[in-house]
């Protein structure tokens, strides 16, 4: 397999042409999961609140009982968070490969959502293993199963054999990825530092330099069609 060239010119020139063909609907696509998020971890704030009072009047019982609360519907939220965050990468793939996409996309695919959280919640179980074992595993483990979501969501795999193909395509990549990473940041903090305003845009564009990555890295075996970036 011939080496593929991740620069992050190239990268984000191809992420940011396809963001200008469709930089009203990702804006919006990005403020309606940011908002759905919110909702759904507003409980675990609302507990955080009585929480704290608790623990300085050293109410026992209050505490256990709101720490069990925060759990459950931090747990929810997360399913909930999960389940956007599938139809959010179906979105992007849709739209950088030039497929038709809508914002009725964020409220579909319940069939393969299962499959989606296991896989979602196995590697963040791994990159907060790695975290733990001094930071450099987590960063690691990070690149080399970043593509697993967005495999269940192309390629429909299981979560295994997306972490194990996620590893195949991130070989010899991880510098290349790591640099790409840095360069993301780089983006998201400009885009804070307009006024948080400029987030709105950063965050399809980073969105869609990773998805770009994605593409350039899948072994061809595993594309159905020939893909046409939007704006190109």
């Amino acid at each position: 397999m011939n080496r593929v060239y991740l620069t992050v010119s190239d990268v984000f020139n191809m992420a940011f042409a396809t963001f200008k063909a469709n930089a009203l609907f990702l804006i919006v696509v990005t403020v309606l999961v940011g908002m759905i998020g919110g909702v759904a971890s507003s409980p675990q704030q609302i507990f955080q609140m009585f929480l704290e009072p608790a623990i300085q009047k050293q109410e026992w019982g209050t505490v256990a009982s709101m720490a069990g609360l925060m759990g459950v519907f931090g747990f929810i939220a997360f399913i909930v968070a999960s389940f956007f965050e599938m139809n959010r990468i179906k979105i992007l793939l849709n739209v950088y490969d030039g497929i038709p996409a809508d914002y009725g996309d964020l409220f579909k695919n319940f069939d393969k959502f299962f499959n989606f959280l296991l896989g979602y919640l196995l590697y963040s179980l791994i990159v907060f293993a790695g975290f733990l074992l001094l930071i450099v595993p987590g960063i690691v483990w990070a690149i080399k199963y970043g593509f697993t979501t967005y495999l269940i969501v192309d390629q429909e795999m299981s979560p295994m054999e997306a972490i194990r193909a996620s590893g195949e395509m991130t070989r010899g990549y991880k510098m290349d990825l790591f640099v790409m990473g840095l360069a993301m940041g780089g983006i998201m903090i400009i885009g804070f530092l307009a006024c948080c305003v400029g987030a709105l845009a950063t965050t399809p564009i980073v969105n869609l330099m990773w998805t770009d990555c994605y593409r350039r890295l899948i072994p061809v075996e595993h594309v159905e069609e020939t893909f046409i970036p939007a704006g190109y």
